[in-house]
This record gives C-alpha cells, sequence and structure tokens, in this order.
C-alpha cells in the first residue's frame, strides 16, 4: 500500500488486550487540523444550510443523497479492519490478508453488506490441506466460512489465491447471485487491482460484456450486495422478458456444473473413459458459451442499436459493429484471449476507461469514447 498517496499513515496501538493480536488499524491524516479552521468550517456549513432552507432549496426525490442509500450509512472501510482484528481464528500474518485489498474496499465500501462482512471477518478461519484438489490452489466454503490453501502451504506462497477467495468474502450476503457470474467478477477484480492473474477466463469475459451491456457500477454494486436482481432489473429495462432472463441464469449453472466436473478430472487422464468424459464436457461448454453469447449480445443490440459480429467479420472499416463486443465474442466462444489484454472496469485509480489489446493480426487501443486506434502489428 502507497501511504503517501492514501495520505494516510498507519500506527500501532500499545493495548495489553491486543498483545497476541495485530495491532487495530488507526488511520490519521499526515498534517494536523487546526481546531478554529474546524469551527469556522462548521459555522459556514450551518449557515449555508439555513440560507437553503430560507430559500425552499429542500433536496428532491431524485436527490442522489435520497437514491443511494448505501453511501447514507456510519460503518466505513476501518470497520473492516477492527472487525478481523477481533478474529482469533487467525494468526498476524493471516490478518494482514486484508492489507492486499484495501484499495478495492476504499473504493467500493459502499456496496459492502457491513452487517454480513463484519461477521465473516470475525470468525472466518484459513485452513492447509496437503490435498492438491485437483490444481486447485484455495476455496473459500461460504457455510463453513473457511479459506482453504490447497498445497499444505502458507498464506504467503498462496497469497494471489487467497486474494480471490478474500474477495469473495466481502460478497457475503443471504440473497441470491450467480455463483458463474460470482467466479467472472471477482476474476475481473483481481485482475484489475493485481491482486492474483486473470482465472476463469470466460466467466471474466461475461463480467465485461454485462458492463458494457448495463454499466460496471451495477456488475459491481450486484456483486458486493450479492444480489442477482440489481442485474435483472437492468436487462428488463432492455428487453421486458423475464424468460430470456432465466435462460440466461440456468446457462451459467450448467456451464458451471461442467467446468467444475472437468476440473476434477486429473490432469493426466489414467483411462480412456475420463479422456473422453473430458471432451463431452469441453463440447458442452462450448454450447454453452455460444448461447451465453447470443443472449448477451441480442441485449448489447438492443440498447446500443449496434451488430456485434466475429471480429474477423467487422474490418477496418465497419462502424455499425462494436469492435470491443465483437472480440469479448470471439473471446467467449472459442475461448480465446487475446495478446495483452487490458481492461479497466472497476480500478478508480488507474487512468480513465481504456483498453488495448494484439487481436486478429492488430494493435487495437480503445479510449472511454469509444475511438480506436487500430494499426497492423
Amino acid at each position: 500500500m502507497n501511504k503517501n498517496y492514501w495520505d494516510y499513515y498507519f500506527k500501532k496501538e500499545n493495548n495489553n488486550e491486543h498483545n497476541n493480536k495485530i495491532n487495530v488499524l488507526v488511520i490519521k491524516p499526515k498534517n494536523k487540523i487546526n481546531k478554529l479552521k474546524v469551527g469556522v468550517s462548521l459555522i459556514s456549513s450551518l449557515l449555508i444550510f439555513y440560507l437553503m432552507i430560507g430559500k425552499n432549496l429542500s433536496l428532491s426525490k431524485e436527490s442522489p443523497i435520497e437514491k443511494d442509500i448505501y453511501k447514507v450509512r456510519d460503518s466505513d472501510p476501518t470497520d473492516l479492519y477492527d472487525a478481523i482484528n477481533k478474529n482469533d481464528n487467525l494468526d498476524e500474518k493471516e490478518k494482514r490478508l486484508i492489507d492486499n485489498s484495501w484499495i478495492f474496499i476504499n473504493d467500493y465500501y459502499q456496496y459492502i453488506d457491513f452487517t454480513n462482512v463484519e461477521n465473516v471477518l470475525e470468525d472466518f478461519d484459513i485452513l492447509y490441506s496437503s490435498d492438491s484438489s485437483g490444481g486447485t490452489a484455495a476455496t473459500w466454503n461460504n457455510d463453513k466460512k473457511v479459506i482453504t490453501i490447497y498445497g499444505d502451504t502458507d498464506i504467503l506462497e498462496k497469497s494471489s489465491s487467497a486474494n480471490h477467495e478474500f474477495i469473495h468474502m466481502l460478497s457475503t450476503s443471504d440473497k441470491y447471485y450467480s455463483n458463474f457470474l460470482s467466479e467472472g467478477v471477482t476474476s475481473l477484480i483481481c485482475s484489475e487491482y493485481d491482486l492474483t492473474p486473470d482465472a476463469y477466463f470466460r466467466q471474466a469475459v461475461v463480467a465485461r460484456m454485462l458492463c458494457e451491456i448495463i454499466g460496471s457500477d451495477i456488475v459491481m454494486e450486484s456483486f458486493l450486495q450479492s444480489d442477482f436482481k440489481l442485474i435483472e432489473d437492468e436487462l428488463l429495462k432492455i428487453d421486458n422478458d423475464k424468460e430470456k432472463i432465466e435462460e440466461l441464469t440456468n446457462y451459467f449453472e450448467e456451464f458451471e456444473k461442467d467446468f467444475y466436473e472437468r476440473a476434477d478430472l486429473p490432469a493426466k487422464f489414467v483411462n480412456k473413459e475420463q479422456e473422453k468424459q473430458h471432451n463431452k464436457l469441453v463440447k458442452e461448454e462450448d454450447e454453452l458459451a455460444l448461447k451465453i453469447n447470443n443472449i448477451l449480445c441480442y441485449y448489447y443490440t438492443q440498447k446500443t442499436g449496434k451488430d456485434v459480429l466475429a471480429f474477423n467479420k467487422i474490418g477496418v472499416n465497419r462502424c455499425d459493429a462494436d469492435i470491443v463486443m465483437g472480440i469479448y465474442s470471439d473471446s467467449l466462444i472459442n475461448n480465446s484471449n487475446p495478446e495483452n489484454f487490458n481492461t479497466n472496469y472497476f480500478n478508480k485509480r488507474l487512468k480513465d476507461y481504456n483498453m488495448s489489446f494484439s487481436y486478429g493480426g492488430y494493435d487495437i487501443e480503445c479510449n472511454k469514447d469509444r475511438k480506436y486506434l487500430m494499426k497492423k502489428k
């Protein structure tokens, strides 16, 4: 964490009650604020407030303060530090796992369900298993509130995998949310915040496509609130057809089932039956990816009026089709990752929305206004 960037510093508290625990986070501004300035600022604010009342400038129903209920709260990011500090299941090194996600938490804490997440942070555990679990590095069990690190190693050696599971913890809720989409959004967050490489490639492509269709803020809010209805409501604004959304979520669930069944197969097949099962699952995943793609492209076209075609059908001069969505479509259908693939939907500290990648013989850059710079490699 860049302490200068945050303009905050960490101070350790000498408290006998916490000798064996992580130090409580205390955040203080670098420069002391003169009390007189605070008093003047408070008086000025009150004068402005009363002047507003005198002129009947009250907040309307459309006020963002009333609309964004998550921002009107008593909780703040440091409450999560306090919560994990109370956890007797973790040692000091394990408690520092929260540091890696601190920038992300500060960017989006207004969407986090603090009641649920604080309870989890106070009580969850990290276990270490010598079982390789089919190559899986780490898992999060929401029912047992346990992160399991596989390979009998410590959390520092598997920190990137543990970061992925920690992001899952931040979206803990009792509401319904697609596990398929949860993996995609988590992977995209971890990729953009440099927490871990982009795993779950196809799921992350779907998350990107949804960001293009309904906006990254809605995708993030629905993820951290673990509430798929927020996404459903936005899709219904484009096409008021609930059956199409049910069809999409069914494809998500079917893909997830095949994906994990294939992941459980050994890396080296011991018999022909395992190889046959692997090929069957790959074929089913490909078919489901195509069905998911077709529905998402339908929503995008309905909303924007732009076709989404395979990239090699777009050509350099096609303006009626969207290049980025075309590449996402190709990537999802063919399970192929563009070279040098960089996107930014969530990380507020990166530059304005932009993309860059190499695809179809072109180096492509795209800014937030959808202006493309394409040149032959």
